[in-house]
């Protein structure tokens, strides 16, 4: 069995459940899909606080600690029913999803795991569907699925020569780079061929076919590293090539204005993110600011998610080096409260 756990997530729910618990009513400023909360906007007599913020007949609503999310005493809109938010765990099949409660209540879910989707990208899919039950108040941080279970996917990276088959695939589509691939060949040939391809025609192009959809991209300038392997492990025949683009290393050894965080199979994409950033940019950062950051820096678009597809590589982002962009994530996360220095006693 194989899982993906968004601790990061499970820990703002147990936040507001907590909160609920103590009497409050927890909304989100916008019906956004990702808790199955009101929004604030719905609710009667809400107007813009004085001093920032919201309030309701002069008393302020609270700046929650997780981003977007406000409270106050329920007892203030006695007809707004409070649902605890409950967390819940999917089990991704061939035919859709199990869902199950921490009370053991379990319930079937059209929802399939798609073609070149992340297991990030799919958790958010698939609380966007729960989010519209606020009835049922569900958020799901956890996907586990079987070792033989294998979501549909077709993968192929072709140079002007070869045409190589991969198991996974990570891009970045909006710079055209390909930023990691397993490339399977029942010869070492090929695998040789492309290897060789990539290393000597760097303004040479790459197209990544996924299912049918063509993606064009570029070589990367300073090469790939390679890892060469065979199928012997799984009881298979043949050879496997892992390829990695330069970005996916240390920062500090690359001029680019960004760089790329990966997670293989098995690895913690935020462990790897804040070692990366650490790396990348002068100010200090902290392994309990990494939730944060992570946030904070998809709002400001200094991260991306990048597409993936096949069993790999979990997950993958793109980080901006940009210094004055994380100054001021960092100084904002201070000033609010949402991130602390500890300090000696």
């Amino acid at each position: 069995m194989q899982n993906y756990q968004d601790k990061y997530l499970k820990d703002q729910v147990e936040l507001i459940a907590q909160s609920q618990s103590n009497g409050k009513l927890v909304v989100t400023e916008t019906d956004n899909g990702r808790y199955p909360l009101p929004a604030i906007t719905d609710l009667p007599g809400v107007r813009a606080g004085r001093f920032g913020g919201f309030e309701l007949d002069g008393v302020p609503f609270r700046r929650f600690p997780v981003p977007t999310v406000w409270d106050i005493q329920a007892v203030k809109f006695p007809n707004v029913e409070v649902v605890p938010l409950q967390l819940v765990s999917v089990h991704a099949h061939e035919a859709g999803l199990l869902v199950t409660t921490a009370a053991g209540t379990q319930f079937a879910l059209d929802e399939c795991w798609t073609a070149g989707e992340g297991v990030y990208d799919f958790l958010a899919r698939v609380n966007r569907r729960l989010a519209a039950d606020k009835a049922l108040g569900a958020v799901a941080w956890e996907v586990t699925w079987a070792d033989d279970y294998q979501h549909p996917h077709s993968l192929s990276l072709a140079t002007e020569h070869i045409s190589v088959v991969c198991s996974s695939a990570v891009w970045d589509a909006e710079n055209r780079q390909l930023v990691a691939a397993t490339l399977v060949s029942p010869n070492t040939q090929s695998l040789r061929a492309i290897t060789a391809t990539l290393a000597t025609n760097s303004k040479r192009g790459l197209t990544l076919s996924v299912d049918g959809s063509s993606h064009y991209l570029q070589n990367a300038r300073r090469g790939y590293t390679a890892v060469s392997g065979n199928l012997s492990a799984s009881g298979a025949e043949g050879n496997l090539l892992t390829i990695v683009h330069p970005l996916a290393g240390n920062p500090q050894d690359q001029p680019a204005d960004h760089f790329y965080a990966l997670t293989p199979k098995g690895q913690n994409l935020a462990v790897v993110f804040i070692e990366r950033l650490a790396l990348a940019i002068p100010w200090p950062t902290r392994p309990e600011w990494t939730g944060y950051l992570m946030e904070a820096g998809s709002e400001k678009e200094l991260i991306r998610h990048l597409e993936t597809s096949g069993p790999d590589f979990t997950s993958a982002l793109c980080v901006q080096k940009n210094e004055a962009g994380w100054k001021a994530v960092i100084e904002t996360g201070l000033t609010d409260g949402k991130i602390h220095i500890a300090t000696k006693i």
